[in-house]
């Protein structure tokens, strides 16, 4: 099971996430890429529980429902399909083993792997990739990936059914970064971060030397602050959904009703970013200050986010652009959308990179 490397032409990205799915599909246009296709759908509670598929049947249905109703001037009708899990479910270290041959690095990653990742050998799906090769300390770095094998078998047969052909599972992260590539200056490469703030969870992926150095599970998301907002508000779902995107964090005309409500778990969060800047910081052999955050995730969106976030954290903070890497195309993203979308989008630009 390939995680980080497999390419196939005209495949398109599908992400799979615990409360919806999304389709992104991309064609080659001189140095960019034409959208074709986009599409979201919701999925009920019972189909994913926390992370892993409880109802393949419903889930089938759903990828077929969500191609089905795509938008686009024609179907989709490519079969080939680059997906991914929820993050939750895959594992992602930085680690170095001793300079060796290339046919003595497969095993040893395998061995090393089993000190790094909570998962027996016989029970994940392992896949790498060389970071760094330095003969003169006589080290490799390699970034390695695992997801557990049930899981992953489950979601497969799942897009199988569905009369796809999956060509790999991508990490999250990895497809995240794909699809935001063009949001990093050549200066802010060498040491950045991304904020994925999703419905469900929201991960800080910290990047240095070009290469994820770890990825940290913040407790905040969209459905925990519409749930905090339901709660004091003493108001519906969808009331507290528009509240978040009427008011945000600095509508006047909403008294701060908002930034109230949800200051603790904003200081949390903050607390958490600086907690895992200081791991990097402390842990890394060679870190280099980190240049600026990126927002990713529909909760990227949520006003006056972007400025608590930089006053807080006195770090340069910037809305992800995976749309740059689409251009002349007919069908386009709903407006404040396309960071929605990063993930699929990153899935679909697989086939060409």
């Amino acid at each position: 099971m390939r995680i980080f490397n497999s390419k196939k032409p005209s495949a398109w990205g599908l992400d799979i996430g615990e409360k919806q799915l999304k389709l992104v599909a991309l064609i080659p246009d001189a140095s960019s890429y034409r959208l074709t296709h986009y599409n979201t759908i919701d999925l009920d509670e019972n189909e994913i529980v926390k992370g892993e598929v409880s109802d393949s049947d419903k889930l089938t249905e759903k990828i077929q429902k969500l191609i089905a109703n795509a938008t686009g001037e024609k179907r989709l009708k490519t079969q080939f399909v680059h997906a991914c899990i929820p993050d939750t479910q895959t594992f992602v270290k930085l680690i170095d083993i001793p300079d060796m041959t290339d046919e003595e690095i497969p095993e040893a990653i395998k061995w090393a792997s089993e000190h790094h990742i909570p998962l027996a050998a016989d029970d994940m799906y392992l896949d790498w990739q060389i970071v760094h090769h330095d003969p003169q300390n006589k080290k490799i770095t390699v970034l390695i990936g695992a997801v557990p094998k049930t899981t992953t078998d489950k979601y497969t047969q799942a897009i199988k059914n569905a009369d796809l052909v999956p060509m790999s599972l991508d990490v999250e992260a990895t497809a995240i970064i794909r699809a935001l590539e063009p949001s990093f200056t050549t200066k802010e490469k060498a040491g950045s971060a991304i904020l994925d703030l999703g419905q469900t969870h929201t991960s800080l992926i910290v990047i240095a030397h070009e290469t994820i150095q770890f990825i940290s599970n913040i407790p905040f998301s969209g459905d925990e602050a519409t749930n905090l907002l339901t709660e004091k508000l003493n108001i519906t779902t969808q009331e507290a959904e528009k509240a978040k995107k009427i008011c945000g964090l600095d509508n006047p005309e909403c008294e701060d009703a908002l930034k109230k409500i949800l200051n603790d778990k904003l200081n949390t969060t903050v607390k958490k970013i600086k907690a895992a800047f200081e791991y990097y910081e402390n842990e890394s052999k060679n870190p280099i200050k980190i240049q600026n955050i990126i927002l990713s995730g529909g909760g990227a969106y949520m006003s006056g986010l972007s400025n608590f976030l930089e006053k807080e954290l006195d770090i340069k903070i910037t809305l992800g652009q995976p749309e740059k890497h689409i251009s002349n195309s007919s069908e386009q993203f709903p407006v404040n959308s396309s960071l929605k979308y990063a993930t699929a989008i990153g899935l679909a630009l697989k086939a060409y990179l």
